[in-house]
Protein backbone atom coordinates (compact mmCIF):
# COMPACT_ATOMS: atom_id res chain seq x y z
CA UNK A 1 0.00 0.00 0.00
CA UNK A 2 1.31 3.58 -0.86
CA UNK A 3 2.47 5.80 1.89
CA UNK A 4 0.25 8.85 2.69
CA UNK A 5 1.59 12.18 4.32
CA UNK A 6 -0.18 14.25 6.61
CA UNK A 7 0.44 17.71 5.63
CA UNK A 8 -0.76 18.32 3.18
CA UNK A 9 -3.22 15.07 2.74
CA UNK A 10 -4.25 12.63 4.99
CA UNK A 11 -5.34 9.22 4.53
CA UNK A 12 -9.58 8.91 3.66
CA UNK A 13 -11.87 6.05 3.69
CA UNK A 14 -14.17 5.99 1.12
CA UNK A 15 -17.38 4.17 2.45
CA UNK A 16 -18.84 4.05 -1.30
CA UNK A 17 -15.88 3.24 -2.80
CA UNK A 18 -14.14 1.03 -0.87
CA UNK A 19 -11.09 3.27 -1.61
CA UNK A 20 -8.44 4.82 -0.24
CA UNK A 21 -8.50 8.62 -0.53
CA UNK A 22 -6.07 11.66 0.48
CA UNK A 23 -7.49 14.60 0.97
CA UNK A 24 -5.19 17.89 1.66
CA UNK A 25 -4.41 19.37 5.42
CA UNK A 26 -2.70 22.19 6.86
CA UNK A 27 0.29 23.25 7.15
CA UNK A 28 1.65 20.11 9.20
CA UNK A 29 4.07 18.34 6.52
CA UNK A 30 2.92 15.97 3.23
CA UNK A 31 5.23 13.27 2.23
CA UNK A 32 7.78 13.92 0.18
CA UNK A 33 6.31 12.69 -3.02
CA UNK A 34 3.35 15.10 -2.92
CA UNK A 35 5.41 18.40 -1.90
CA UNK A 36 8.80 17.98 -2.84
CA UNK A 37 10.61 17.82 0.20
CA UNK A 38 12.67 14.89 -0.86
CA UNK A 39 13.84 16.58 -4.25
CA UNK A 40 14.90 19.98 -2.34
CA UNK A 41 17.56 17.92 -0.97
CA UNK A 42 18.35 16.84 -4.33
CA UNK A 43 18.88 19.69 -5.66
CA UNK A 44 20.62 21.58 -2.71
CA UNK A 45 23.55 19.19 -3.17
CA UNK A 46 23.30 19.30 -7.29
CA UNK A 47 23.80 23.39 -6.57
CA UNK A 48 26.45 22.31 -4.04
CA UNK A 49 27.94 20.00 -6.92
CA UNK A 50 27.76 22.67 -9.28
CA UNK A 51 29.39 25.34 -7.13
CA UNK A 52 31.96 23.12 -6.07
CA UNK A 53 33.17 22.99 -9.87
CA UNK A 54 33.69 26.49 -9.98
CA UNK A 55 36.57 26.52 -8.17
CA UNK A 56 38.23 29.37 -6.44
CA UNK A 57 35.37 31.59 -8.25
CA UNK A 58 33.16 30.64 -5.79
CA UNK A 59 33.98 32.84 -2.63
CA UNK A 60 31.08 34.11 -0.95
CA UNK A 61 31.57 36.88 1.84
CA UNK A 62 28.51 34.83 3.45
CA UNK A 63 29.37 32.41 5.71
CA UNK A 64 26.55 30.29 5.49
CA UNK A 65 27.61 29.84 1.36
CA UNK A 66 30.50 28.33 2.13
CA UNK A 67 30.54 24.65 0.78
CA UNK A 68 31.54 23.52 3.98
CA UNK A 69 28.38 24.88 5.66
CA UNK A 70 26.14 24.25 2.56
CA UNK A 71 27.48 20.38 3.15
CA UNK A 72 26.66 20.37 6.82
CA UNK A 73 23.02 21.85 5.93
CA UNK A 74 22.18 18.84 3.35
CA UNK A 75 23.73 16.66 5.52
CA UNK A 76 21.33 17.24 8.37
CA UNK A 77 18.72 17.60 6.14
CA UNK A 78 18.99 14.24 4.65
CA UNK A 79 19.57 13.04 8.31
CA UNK A 80 15.90 14.85 8.97
CA UNK A 81 14.21 13.17 5.83
CA UNK A 82 15.49 9.40 6.71
CA UNK A 83 13.66 9.73 10.05
CA UNK A 84 10.64 10.81 7.95
CA UNK A 85 11.01 7.95 6.16
CA UNK A 86 11.24 5.85 9.07
CA UNK A 87 8.54 6.88 11.22
CA UNK A 88 6.28 6.53 7.57
CA UNK A 89 6.99 2.85 8.00
CA UNK A 90 6.60 2.25 11.53
CA UNK A 91 3.28 4.24 11.38
CA UNK A 92 1.71 2.82 8.16
CA UNK A 93 1.07 -0.62 9.53
CA UNK A 94 -1.47 1.12 12.26
CA UNK A 95 -3.02 3.43 9.69
CA UNK A 96 -3.84 0.29 7.44
CA UNK A 97 -5.20 -1.93 10.33
CA UNK A 98 -7.76 1.12 10.82
CA UNK A 99 -8.85 1.44 7.76
CA UNK A 100 -9.53 -2.10 8.00
CA UNK A 101 -11.43 -1.81 11.06
CA UNK A 102 -13.86 0.88 9.34
CA UNK A 103 -13.65 -1.29 5.97
CA UNK A 104 -17.34 -2.41 5.97
CA UNK A 105 -19.08 -0.67 8.98
CA UNK A 106 -21.21 1.17 6.16
CA UNK A 107 -22.67 -2.29 4.89
CA UNK A 108 -23.07 -3.28 8.51
CA UNK A 109 -25.18 -0.04 9.06
CA UNK A 110 -27.30 -0.88 5.82
CA UNK A 111 -27.95 -4.44 6.71
CA UNK A 112 -29.04 -3.89 10.09
CA UNK A 113 -31.59 -1.15 9.27
CA UNK A 114 -32.94 -3.73 6.49
CA UNK A 115 -33.10 -5.73 9.67
CA UNK A 116 -34.58 -3.43 11.58
CA UNK A 117 -37.10 -2.21 9.38
CA UNK A 118 -38.96 -5.85 8.72
CA UNK A 119 -39.04 -6.05 12.61
CA UNK A 120 -42.42 -5.40 14.61
CA UNK A 121 -41.20 -1.99 15.59
CA UNK A 122 -42.62 1.74 15.27
CA UNK A 123 -41.35 4.41 12.55
CA UNK A 124 -40.04 6.30 15.33
CA UNK A 125 -37.67 3.78 16.40
CA UNK A 126 -37.06 3.22 12.67
CA UNK A 127 -36.60 7.37 12.14
CA UNK A 128 -33.96 7.25 15.67
CA UNK A 129 -31.99 4.50 14.03
CA UNK A 130 -31.69 5.58 10.83
CA UNK A 131 -30.67 9.68 11.42
CA UNK A 132 -27.13 7.31 12.90
CA UNK A 133 -27.39 5.09 10.32
CA UNK A 134 -26.99 7.81 7.37
CA UNK A 135 -24.46 9.27 9.38
CA UNK A 136 -22.31 6.48 9.77
CA UNK A 137 -22.25 5.73 5.79
CA UNK A 138 -21.49 9.01 5.34
CA UNK A 139 -24.72 10.19 3.59
CA UNK A 140 -24.77 13.98 3.52
CA UNK A 141 -25.53 16.85 1.25
CA UNK A 142 -23.38 17.55 -1.52
CA UNK A 143 -20.58 20.35 -0.10
CA UNK A 144 -20.31 23.24 -1.86
CA UNK A 145 -17.67 23.24 -4.57
CA UNK A 146 -14.92 26.38 -3.85
CA UNK A 147 -14.74 29.18 -6.43
CA UNK A 148 -12.36 28.55 -8.80
CA UNK A 149 -8.80 29.73 -7.59
CA UNK A 150 -9.96 29.17 -4.21
CA UNK A 151 -8.25 25.73 -2.29
CA UNK A 152 -10.63 23.50 -0.13
CA UNK A 153 -9.88 24.37 3.18
CA UNK A 154 -9.68 20.78 5.00
CA UNK A 155 -7.60 20.77 8.03
CA UNK A 156 -5.33 17.76 9.24
CA UNK A 157 -8.03 17.38 12.34
CA UNK A 158 -11.03 17.07 9.63
CA UNK A 159 -9.73 13.68 8.61
CA UNK A 160 -9.55 12.74 12.02
CA UNK A 161 -12.96 14.05 13.14
CA UNK A 162 -14.18 11.45 10.55
CA UNK A 163 -13.00 8.51 11.81
CA UNK A 164 -13.92 10.04 15.43
CA UNK A 165 -17.52 10.87 14.41
CA UNK A 166 -17.74 7.59 13.17
CA UNK A 167 -17.45 6.00 16.32
CA UNK A 168 -19.56 7.97 17.71
CA UNK A 169 -22.79 7.47 15.44
CA UNK A 170 -22.20 4.08 15.14
CA UNK A 171 -22.12 3.65 19.16
CA UNK A 172 -25.58 6.08 19.28
CA UNK A 173 -26.65 3.42 16.30
CA UNK A 174 -26.10 0.36 18.17
CA UNK A 175 -27.37 1.92 21.30
CA UNK A 176 -30.84 2.26 19.81
CA UNK A 177 -30.89 -1.31 18.23
CA UNK A 178 -29.76 -2.15 21.82
CA UNK A 179 -32.64 -0.50 23.14
CA UNK A 180 -35.69 -2.44 21.07
CA UNK A 181 -36.43 -5.65 22.23
CA UNK A 182 -37.98 -6.54 18.86
CA UNK A 183 -34.91 -6.30 16.87
CA UNK A 184 -33.31 -9.78 16.83
CA UNK A 185 -31.45 -10.68 13.92
CA UNK A 186 -30.51 -14.21 13.66
CA UNK A 187 -27.52 -12.68 11.40
CA UNK A 188 -24.80 -13.20 13.65
CA UNK A 189 -22.67 -10.35 12.69
CA UNK A 190 -26.32 -8.20 12.93
CA UNK A 191 -26.55 -8.94 16.64
CA UNK A 192 -26.11 -6.37 18.86
CA UNK A 193 -22.63 -8.10 20.89
CA UNK A 194 -21.31 -8.73 17.80
CA UNK A 195 -21.29 -4.90 16.37
CA UNK A 196 -20.29 -3.64 20.32
CA UNK A 197 -17.28 -6.06 19.53
CA UNK A 198 -16.87 -4.38 15.95
CA UNK A 199 -17.47 -0.44 17.51
CA UNK A 200 -15.15 -1.55 20.25
CA UNK A 201 -12.13 -2.51 17.38
CA UNK A 202 -12.82 0.52 15.37
CA UNK A 203 -12.31 2.36 18.75
CA UNK A 204 -9.01 1.11 19.68
CA UNK A 205 -7.56 0.97 16.27
CA UNK A 206 -8.04 4.78 16.06
CA UNK A 207 -7.04 5.38 19.58
CA UNK A 208 -3.66 3.62 18.57
CA UNK A 209 -3.35 5.64 15.66
CA UNK A 210 -3.65 8.67 17.47
CA UNK A 211 -0.77 7.68 19.43
CA UNK A 212 1.63 6.51 16.59
CA UNK A 213 0.85 9.16 14.11
CA UNK A 214 2.78 11.58 16.79
CA UNK A 215 6.40 10.28 16.12
CA UNK A 216 5.12 10.89 12.72
CA UNK A 217 4.23 14.28 12.72
CA UNK A 218 7.12 15.33 14.69
CA UNK A 219 9.75 14.13 12.14
CA UNK A 220 8.35 16.22 9.38
CA UNK A 221 8.00 19.33 11.74
CA UNK A 222 11.71 18.78 12.17
CA UNK A 223 12.25 18.14 9.12
CA UNK A 224 10.46 21.13 7.68
CA UNK A 225 11.94 23.47 9.80
CA UNK A 226 14.89 22.67 8.40
CA UNK A 227 14.40 22.95 4.69
CA UNK A 228 11.73 25.80 5.09
CA UNK A 229 12.64 28.10 8.47
CA UNK A 230 12.87 31.48 6.99
CA UNK A 231 16.35 33.04 6.29
CA UNK A 232 18.03 29.53 7.87
CA UNK A 233 16.19 26.77 6.40
CA UNK A 234 17.77 24.91 3.26
CA UNK A 235 15.54 26.19 0.31
CA UNK A 236 16.49 30.34 1.52
CA UNK A 237 19.99 29.28 1.74
CA UNK A 238 19.46 27.76 -1.70
CA UNK A 239 17.65 31.03 -3.17
CA UNK A 240 20.70 32.84 -1.70
CA UNK A 241 23.36 30.80 -3.21
CA UNK A 242 22.26 31.24 -6.21
CA UNK A 243 22.03 34.93 -6.51
CA UNK A 244 25.68 35.05 -5.40
CA UNK A 245 26.22 33.12 -8.61
CA UNK A 246 24.50 35.86 -10.35
CA UNK A 247 26.24 38.05 -8.88
CA UNK A 248 30.05 36.88 -8.71
CA UNK A 249 30.33 35.90 -12.22
CA UNK A 250 30.79 38.57 -15.03
CA UNK A 251 27.87 38.63 -17.20
CA UNK A 252 25.35 38.06 -14.28
CA UNK A 253 22.36 36.22 -15.16
CA UNK A 254 23.90 35.44 -18.29
CA UNK A 255 26.86 33.88 -16.66
CA UNK A 256 28.05 30.40 -18.19
CA UNK A 257 27.80 29.80 -13.82
CA UNK A 258 24.59 30.62 -13.65
CA UNK A 259 23.14 29.47 -16.27
CA UNK A 260 24.73 26.12 -14.65
CA UNK A 261 22.66 27.05 -11.23
CA UNK A 262 19.49 28.71 -12.56
CA UNK A 263 17.60 25.57 -13.71
CA UNK A 264 18.15 24.31 -10.46
CA UNK A 265 13.99 24.61 -8.68
CA UNK A 266 13.57 24.44 -5.79
CA UNK A 267 10.01 24.40 -3.84
CA UNK A 268 8.32 26.49 -0.69
CA UNK A 269 5.93 24.50 1.49
CA UNK A 270 2.34 25.18 0.94
CA UNK A 271 3.29 27.66 -2.61
CA UNK A 272 2.49 26.53 -5.65
CA UNK A 273 5.35 26.73 -8.28
CA UNK A 274 8.73 26.66 -8.07
CA UNK A 275 11.63 29.44 -6.69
Amino acid sequence: MAKFGFVNTELLFSWRTKKLLTKPTHTLIASTTETGDNKNILNFDDLIQKCTGMGIGYNPSNTTLLLVNMEAQRDAAQLLQQKVNKEEGLYEPFQNARVIAFADVDTLATRAMGILRSSDVTKEMVADAFQYAKKVRGDSKKKKKPAEGEPAVVTISTSQQSFDLIIDNFDSFISVLEAEPNYAPNEADLKTPALRTKWTAMKTSNATVKVKEQPLLQARIDRDKALYFPKLGLVDTALKCKEYVKGAFTGGAKSSQYKLVAPIVFTRKGKKGTV
